[in-house]
């Protein structure tokens, strides 16, 4: 949507799987030249224990690895103050574990820090539509909201917002209900 239909051209969207190839950078560096221009130190630091793996040439594991979370946290760094910075649930905790996650609708918002204070969320419930037939495609999608309500209720419990956690958790278990009885 975003490259072909020209549909939300302001939003950054980086797969951190991809950015284990040296391909995938000249493609951010096309479509988001500032977010490498921003970090382009910890991307240059990266591209030359990159280029080692790619060419099989003997390199360190560990440090590529660090140079490869470095990078991550340079973008979510150089950007968080200009622009708002989210991740998907799937994202593993090592590169995200020094922001604070907060629940925002399918994703988290990060936020600088470990600042355990409050932060503001949208308690808007979900719109979509659960269709007749629930097959491994739509039951994933069902699971993902599932775990979003889960994520925002838990969230708001922890912040004794109870009134509101209560509803995002039934509506958490309601979907979960539903995908054991279609099971």
């Amino acid at each position: 949507l975003q490259y072909v239909e020209g549909y939300r051209p302001d939003v950054v969207i980086i797969d951190k799987e991809l950015l284990r190839r040296t391909w995938y950078f000249a493609q951010l560096q096309n479509h988001y030249p500032s977010l490498i221009q921003q970090s382009q130190f910890e991307h240059e630091d990266f591209m030359k224990e990159l280029y080692k793996f790619e060419n099989e040439l003997p390199y360190d594991p560990r440090l590529i690895e660090f140079k490869y979370i470095s990078l991550i946290h340079s973008f979510v760094e150089k950007n968080w103050n200009t622009r708002p910075v989210y991740c998907s649930p799937e994202i593993e905790e090592q590169y995200i574990n020094i922001y604070q996650k907060v629940p925002s609708g399918l994703v988290f918002r990060l936020y600088p820090g470990n600042d355990t204070a409050y932060k503001e969320m949208n308690t808007k419930e979900f719109a979509f539509t659960v269709p007749g037939n629930i097959d491994k495609y739509s039951s994933g999608l069902l699971s993902f909201y599932s775990r979003s309500y889960m994520n925002a209720g838990m969230y708001l419990q922890f912040y004794q917002q109870q009134e509101v956690a209560e509803l995002f958790l039934r509506k958490g278990n309601e979907l979960q209900s539903l995908l054991q009885r279609n099971r």
